[in-house]
């Protein structure tokens, strides 16, 4: 027989089955009660998150969580790497001549790099939507 908490984060995992099905996470019965999330990078071969959880609601909790951390890690090496792309463009500008022309470069290879880490990201990113859509607790 089945335990009913157990029975509940299945129906939890059901929920959220575009994340399981979008990454190496999966969910684990514990035969004392505690049972056990984790998400499993294959590239490097670690677990990257190896946790218990006891109900659907601690389960959903490490879900969002993870998902939470993905985009906070994701946001930064965008902000990271457009900072480093813009620094580069702005690297030449001279202070003491206006030319119109150096800005519309320097607008088109900003436009260039925001594009680039959108194609680079953009599919992490509609992973992780697809996969919180409608789940994000309201303020």
């Amino acid at each position: 027989m089945m335990p009913e908490d157990w029975k509940e984060a299945l129906e939890m995992a059901e929920r959220y089955r575009n994340y399981f099905s979008e990454r190496d996470a999966d969910i684990a019965l514990g035969r004392s009660g505690t049972h056990f999330f984790y998400v499993y990078d294959k590239e490097h071969g670690y677990f990257e998150v190896f946790h218990t959880f006891r109900t659907a609601a601690e389960l959903e909790e490490l879900i969002l969580g993870t998902l939470a951390e993905d985009l906070e890690c994701m946001n930064a090496v965008m902000a990271e790497n457009l900072h480093e792309r813009f620094d580069l463009t702005d690297i030449n500008e001279t202070l003491d001549n206006y030319a119109p022309r150096f800005h519309m470069h320097t607008l088109a290879e900003q436009l260039k790099a925001v594009a680039g880490e959108q194609e680079k990201w953009g599919r992490m990113m509609a992973q992780t939507y697809r996969a919180l859509c409608g789940r994000l607790p309201q303020e």
